[in-house]
């Protein structure tokens, strides 16, 4: 069975907005702007559905998925046009090796789950794709878990980092409600055309 939905934070924080053509602009932007990278490809699959369903909504905002396993070749074409890329570190780390992904332009670095990431077996990977990102971007570490050494190993990744926790003495989900309201994307976008 699958397990509970992916976090929900890529396109949200950016501190600035994502690039895209507007119908003024003949060149489009096509550089890539957001990293997010999973320990897993089901996780890092969930995590590229929601945003997609969330960036239908937003014009122009071109989602990639970058995990083992499919074309090195439609790869290479995604990552040349997308703005968010959300992936695995071995295919991203083999995509930005082979100079088919280039993180020139990324503005902010998700790793999600990052007490997986950090494990043994993913850092060298995650320090290679590090090492190609621009020195100022903001880095987001998300996990569910967060004991001490995680906040100390990803520190070495940020300058000045922040960490927020619901609550560090107790688990998240004790006495947490969840609920959802189906809202018709008729309601909610309405335009004046």
């Amino acid at each position: 069975p699958p397990g509970p939905p992916p976090s929900l934070p890529p396109p949200t924080p950016s501190p600035t907005p994502i690039s895209t053509p507007t119908a003024s602009t003949r060149n489009p932007v096509t550089s890539l702007q957001v990293l997010v990278l999973a320990p897993t490809r089901e996780l890092a699959v969930q995590i590229h559905d929601v945003i997609t369903t969330i960036g239908k909504y937003t014009a122009h905002v071109k989602i990639g998925l970058f995990i083992g396993g499919l074309s090195l070749t439609a790869d290479g074409a995604a990552a040349k046009s997308c703005h968010i890329a959300v992936g695995t570190p071995g295919r991203v780390s083999d995509l930005i090796s082979r100079d088919l992904l280039s993180t020139a332009a990324i503005r902010l670095l998700i790793l999600d789950e990052a007490d997986k990431l950090m494990d043994g077996g993913f850092r060298p990977q995650l320090n290679a794709i590090i090492a190609t990102l621009p020195e100022r971007k903001q880095t987001l570490a998300l996990s569910a878990t967060y004991p001490p050494e995680l906040a100390s190993a990803v520190t070495m990744y940020m300058r000045s980092p922040v960490h927020v926790r619901l609550n560090a003495g107790a688990p998240t989900l004790d006495g947490v409600s969840q609920f959802y309201s189906v809202v018709h994307a008729k309601t909610v976008f309405e335009t004046n055309e």
